[in-house]
């Protein structure tokens, strides 16, 4: 067997025996390691998580206001290492109706956070922002 080949069967079996076994082993790996360039980290692992600072209330679509739509919606984005929220990371996961949804992602978009740390350094964080929409 040559050395080059050798090698390369060393290296995947490093690899297989070091690689984690569940996606929280994956977790803890990457929160261990701050300094992979832009990483981003998922808010039940970093201390502390991001936290809104100050969010823009969601402009109620008079449509959906009165056909009586109301609800929660999720949004999940990235909150960057100055606590702003990284636009094309915004998206809705949990609507009850599209046009509730652009709302609050359009509302999240102001938001800003303190951003989540590991190692006492900001990092980029993925979290779940929910928006309420309630007739008043």
């Amino acid at each position: 067997m040559s050395v080059m080949r050798s090698g390369l069967i060393l290296t995947l079996a490093l690899g297989a025996a070091c690689a984690p076994t569940s996606r929280q082993s994956n977790r803890t790996l990457r929160a261990v390691v701050p300094s992979e360039p832009g990483a981003v980290f998922l808010a039940e692992i970093v201390e502390p998580p991001p936290t809104i600072v100050q969010c823009p209330p969601a402009r109620y679509p008079e449509a959906a206001r009165q056909a009586g739509i109301r609800g929660e919606v999720v949004v999940e984005l990235i909150v960057d290492t100055l606590g702003r929220p990284e636009p094309a990371s915004v998206r809705a996961i949990e609507s009850p109706h599209d046009s509730l949804s652009v709302a609050a992602q359009e509302s999240v978009l102001g938001c800003t956070f303190v951003p989540g740390r590991v190692q006492n350094r900001p990092v980029r964080v993925l979290v779940h922002v929910p928006v309420k929409f309630e007739p008043k």
